[in-house]
């Protein structure tokens, strides 16, 4: 039994799979009809910051304090490798991440230092978005960020990265 404090948690899109991110940098998701602790995911040593399951939930990003940002595979087979399939390092820490939930393999990162990237993982690719933020969320079933740094708020189209509303 794991007696530490849990600093994030993500629940799957069909409701079924939830995850558990701790201060120690342990990872776990669990059944979230019986509570089951179906895997530990390795990979962070220091306190997890923000965890998200993709669309179809075969994978789970996830972000730490330190900026190590990772994707993990989902399988249930008991005697699957538990590493991340892809890791990247940025300069500080994750302050957020989230897939989108209705767009396959895009999701965005938030730093602690503000900076703001959009990630593709089906290229591994991270694309800047020009500014500072405070605070960001996917618009409903566009490829649109809503944004927000102090007073102001804006919704950026991805494909392009052109301000559509400020």
């Amino acid at each position: 039994e794991l007696n530490e404090k849990a600093t994030t948690g993500a629940l799957n899109s069909h409701g079924y799979i939830f995850g558990l991110g701790f201060a120690s940098g342990y990872l776990q998701i669990f059944n979230s009809f019986s509570f089951y602790n179906d895997h530990v995911l390795e990979g962070h040593h220091s306190s997890i910051t923000s965890i998200s399951f993709s669309r179809d939930t075969n994978y789970l990003i996830s972000g730490d304090k330190n900026g190590l940002f990772l994707i993990h595979k989902i399988t249930i087979q008991e005697d699957d490798n538990h590493e991340p399939i892809f890791s990247h390092q940025f300069e500080c820490g994750i302050k957020e991440l989230n897939y989108h939930k209705k767009i396959h393999n895009e999701a965005y990162i938030l730093l602690n230092n503000g900076k703001l990237y959009v990630f593709n993982q089906s290229n591994l690719d991270f694309k800047p978005i020009e500014g500072k933020f405070n605070a960001v969320c996917w618009a409903n079933l566009t490829l649109s960020l809503i944004t927000a740094y102090s007073t102001s708020c804006s919704i950026i189209s991805i494909p392009d990265m052109n301000i559509i509303l400020t």
